[in-house]
């Protein structure tokens, strides 16, 4: 498992990249078990831009969000990525020849 996070113009005080960590550790306990996470936050001027995807052979899962607060910007993040592996969870055991969006939790067949 790789793990990059970047954190630029974040208080580096206080705590947050302990927790943010440790959120997304927690996260990836219900992952695909090969995953691997990439996260980016940025502060420009007075907001916070954010990027959390997780990469596996099951497939990319992406979540990106803006806020004033940083920490309210990683809550985001990782509520957006939760409901990304769930709806994962949900269909990861399909038939041949359906596909999955998990950004919507649905179930396709193709033709």
């Amino acid at each position: 498992m790789v793990n990059e996070i970047v954190l630029d113009g974040v208080n580096k005080g206080g705590g947050f990249k302990e927790y943010y960590e440790h959120a997304i550790e927690r996260l990836l306990d219900f992952a695909p078990s090969d995953s691997s996470v990439a996260s980016k936050i940025v502060k420009k001027g007075r907001k916070y831009f954010g990027v959390l995807k997780i990469c596996s052979t099951e497939g990319i899962f992406r979540a990106q969000a803006t806020s004033a607060k940083c920490e309210e910007l990683a809550g985001l993040l990782l509520f957006q990525m939760r409901r990304h592996i769930q709806n994962w969870g949900k269909t990861r055991f399909l038939e041949a020849g359906e596909t999955r969006d998990y950004r919507a939790g649905r179930v396709e067949a193709t033709a």
